[in-house]
């Protein structure tokens, strides 16, 4: 008797729900990571860039992930890592960052929509040219 009056209560409980009806989820829009890479040798006084466009305003995470002389890693070394839009044959750099080859992203940063780029420079201390190898990635 029990049973019958707990099945009772619950089909009267499910029964006072069947006049909801059910709501289709709203679309999320979901945005692709773009990532590129650039590498090549950077010598004593230079400036090496890369240009990209953003089709919309994003965030860009950049990180120079090595730096070797020979085959040797660079570790002590130190370049420049900047962002900015093309300007001529360079990159006229409206933010940057002296900095060391790591692991994690070393300049974080917005951009609007259009050409940009990605440049690595000297800053004076270089006495030997270096190879770079960095990444940068943005929505």
């Amino acid at each position: 008797m029990t049973r019958l009056v707990l099945l009772v209560a619950a089909m009267a409980t499910l029964a006072a729900c069947g006049g909801d009806t059910a709501t289709s989820p709203s679309p999320i829009e979901s945005k692709t990571m773009t990532e590129q890479s650039f590498s090549g040798t950077l010598d004593p006084h230079g400036q090496r860039f890369y240009s990209f466009t953003a089709t919309e305003g994003t965030s860009l995470i950049v990180l120079l992930g090595s730096l070797s002389t020979g085959s040797a890693p660079a570790t002590s070394v130190r370049i420049g890592l900047g962002v900015g839009t093309p300007a001529g044959t360079g990159c006229a750099v409206r933010e940057s960052v002296v900095t060391a080859a790591a692991l994690t992203a070393q300049l974080r940063t917005s951009v609007a929509k259009g050409i940009h780029c990605v440049t690595v420079y000297d800053t004076g201390t270089l006495t030997e040219s270096v190879s770079f190898a960095l990444r940068f990635s943005y929505y």
